[in-house]
């Protein structure tokens, strides 16, 4: 278990860098294998900066969307506007999590 947890922790991430790069690069060639093409998706990782931009910005997202997960948390506790305001907030908060990420796969060339 002491190995297990954190080699899992570790794929886990792997998994997610790869996943958000995969996603864009699916939505903009249009072909459901281009999210698997790990070498492209490595490279285009190497372009917008490993460490620097890319891991970084994906911090700040991750912070940013448990930020506003919290709010949300607190206003579900109002009964019934809590939930609309949840189904209204739900479209936003996606778009803006994808149009990050997407600026964030364009900057590729200009880091």
């Amino acid at each position: 278990m002491f190995i297990g947890i954190p080699i899992t922790f570790i794929v886990s991430i792997l998994c997610a860098l790869f996943a958000y790069i995969g996603v864009v690069r699916f939505a903009r060639m249009e072909k459901f294998g281009e999210a698997f093409a790990f070498g492209e998706i490595k490279d285009k990782i190497g372009e917008i900066g490993w460490g620097g931009n890319y891991f970084i910005s994906l911090v700040v997202l991750i912070i940013a969307m448990w930020i506003i997960g919290f709010i949300v948390g607190i206003l579900l506790l109002i009964p019934i506007l809590g939930w609309i305001i949840l189904l209204a907030s739900i479209p936003f908060l996606n778009i803006f999590m994808f149009r990050y990420i997407s600026n964030l796969y364009d900057s590729a060339g200009t880091a």
